[in-house]
């Protein structure tokens, strides 16, 4: 059956990935599913069943987490009235009926929904159809990679074929706090089987620092020490606001690096407020200028050491993009007018 992606459709309307409930909800629902029940609920399976194992690591709770893998992947292929049955079947033969009324979550984040669209998963395929064309070992980081990379995995399996494997593993550096991927021995074990005459490939949906997957890598690199591993992911934030002409100093060290991610991921998210398609020249002549206003105390200040550099040519024009917009530097900002202008040194 030709692949035909759940998330095309869900992207032609309006929808909030934030969810409350529980996993027999989602079993129940899959049963009839709407829109945008089968293109959301199938990445929350994999999420329960991971959550899970890491709660209460068991050879049935590893187990579990591959079910849930088949049962979403399974959904996404059309296959979705009898893959959450399935899946109520597995857990209930376990006994782990209780899972079935354990509280799911997700909260709403732009940034993720972003990046989780089908054209950058197409474009995401194509990369890895240049890289890697063949069998493929491909490792989503959930929680936030699952669903954009079941889209990836299955446009890769349109193209060449189903002797590929999909992994999740949980590495959220941001949300949770996950030091490395989450995990077992078995895991491991199991995946370097699989790695086996394939190349393996590493997802996340966004980047904004890179810590998370420069995390992924390294640990990858160590358990699969023979393999060149692929690193991709939908969409890079530091690249699309360069793209646009927002420039951020990369080099700036700020004493937490969750700061820094955070900075990016905001920045972000107010450019992709106002449209990928808006112009620099609204903000200046030669590309807006970030600089992020930092509290101490009672007081608002500006550290410019986040700018990597601007040349305005006319600096009256300019205005903040973050955190606030609208504001004229030459009126209220007199010292990064002085800055622009030469008046008075860059420290």
């Amino acid at each position: 059956m030709t692949y035909h992606s759940p998330l095309a459709d869900l992207y032609q309307r309006k929808f909030t990935l934030d969810y409350s409930g529980t996993l027999d909800d989602i079993l129940t629902e899959l049963e009839h599913p709407d829109v945008e029940t089968r293109a959301l609920h199938p990445p929350r399976i994999i999420r329960a069943a991971i959550d899970h194992k890491i709660r209460s690591p068991s050879h049935e709770a590893e187990q579990l987490v591959r079910h849930a893998i088949d049962a979403a992947l399974n959904v996404y292929r059309h296959e979705y009235s009898s893959a959450g049955a399935r899946f109520r079947t597995h857990i209930q033969i376990d006994g782990l009926d209780d899972l079935l009324a354990q509280p799911i979550r997700q909260p709403d984040d732009s940034v993720t929904r972003d990046a989780t669209h089908p054209q950058r998963s197409q474009k995401t395929a194509e990369r890895i159809a240049q890289q890697a064309p063949g069998d493929i070992l491909f490792i989503a980081l959930a929680h936030g990679g699952v669903a954009a990379g079941m889209d990836v995995y299955l446009r890769h399996c349109e193209a060449f074929g189903e002797n590929s494997i999909f992994y999740a593993v949980r590495l959220s550096t941001q949300k949770i706090c996950d030091a490395q991927p989450q995990l077992s021995f078995t895991e491991l074990n199991y995946l370097r089987s699989q790695a086996v005459g394939r190349q393996v490939v590493i997802f996340d949906e966004d980047k904004a620092s890179g810590t998370t997957l420069s995390i992924a890598n390294r640990y990858f690199q160590r358990i699969f020490p023979h393999k060149d591993i692929l690193i991709v992911y939908n969409l890079g934030m530091l690249e699309e606001l360069a793209h646009a002409g927002i420039a951020i100093n990369t080099n700036f060290d700020p004493p937490n690096k969750k700061s820094f991610h955070t900075f990016i991921k905001e920045t972000y998210h107010e450019y992709a407020l106002f449209g990928p398609g808006l112009s620099p020249e609204k903000f200046t002549e030669n590309g807006p200028l970030i600089i992020p206003e930092m509290k101490k105390g009672n007081r608002s200040h500006f550290d410019l050491s986040y700018v990597l550099s601007v040349s305005p040519s006319d600096a009256d024009h300019l205005v903040k993009i973050s955190p606030i917009i609208g504001k004229n530097y030459n009126a209220d900002y007199p010292d990064v007018y002085k800055i622009l202008n030469k008046q008075m040194p860059f420290t």
